[in-house]
């Protein structure tokens, strides 16, 4: 097909999308922070949402959930009240950004840390029509990964191999993030195994495979 034959049936393509999709529009909602740490004796912690659109208005709403059993492939999560917003709802003009503060009630014993995930959720009508045209809103919502800390911190990172594989475990009582990295032969300084790194929960392990080359040399 000739190049200017393909590129005028792309333009009518788009003609065609364009006018299905007449008013589409694209709004996200992003925080200020995507990580907390809410430590033993904090009061609150302050975050800010943030509203990236150019006309959009939106009705928000926050919603907290526990992470039960984070380093497990079965983790689930469960709506909890003890970790809650001032203020739990708000409206969000465009371009603006809403200042919220974050409470966590700790009515008993922590031995190990709490691990939550709170969403911030917007509120619109997916399908609206726009005189009498399609009309379609494209909404994202935002999301941080909350740690609540325990009253006493205990971390212990401890180490195994054998041969070329390496397995770390986390016998501590609050998270740890293995870092991206490579490890290098000890005798031969160009010669590296690059690790991708990932965020170990308590009782969780990460292990990795080093080439054949390092199966009984040491490594840095």
């Amino acid at each position: 097909m000739h190049y200017y034959e393909y590129m005028r049936r792309i333009f009518w393509v788009a003609m065609i999308f364009g006018w299905m999709f007449h008013s589409a529009a694209f709004a996200q909602l992003t925080l200020s922070d995507n990580i907390l740490y809410f430590e033993k004796d904090d009061k609150y912690q302050t975050l800010y949402v943030r509203n990236l659109s150019h006309y959009k208005t939106f009705s928000v709403k926050s919603l907290a959930l526990e992470v039960v059993s984070p380093g497990d492939s079965k983790k689930e999560l469960k709506e909890v009240a003890n970790l809650f917003t001032s203020p739990s709802q708000f409206v969000i003009e465009p371009r603006s950004e809403v200042q919220v503060k974050m409470f966590y009630q700790r009515d008993e014993a922590m031995p190990m840390q709490g691990v939550y995930r709170l969403r911030f959720i917007p509120h619109v009508d997916p399908y609206a029509s726009k005189e009498g045209e399609p009309y379609i809103t494209v909404v994202t919502g935002a999301g941080a990964l909350v740690f609540v800390e325990p009253d006493v911190k205990q971390p212990k990172l401890s180490w195994e191999r054998e041969g070329n594989v390496i397995t770390i475990l986390n016998e501590g009582n609050v998270n740890v993030e293995v870092l991206r990295r490579d490890i290098c032969h000890s005798k031969k300084e160009d010669l590296c195994h690059f690790i991708s790194g990932k965020r170990l929960y308590p009782n969780g392990s990460y292990q990795f495979v080093l080439p054949e080359e390092f199966q009984t040399e040491a490594v840095s």
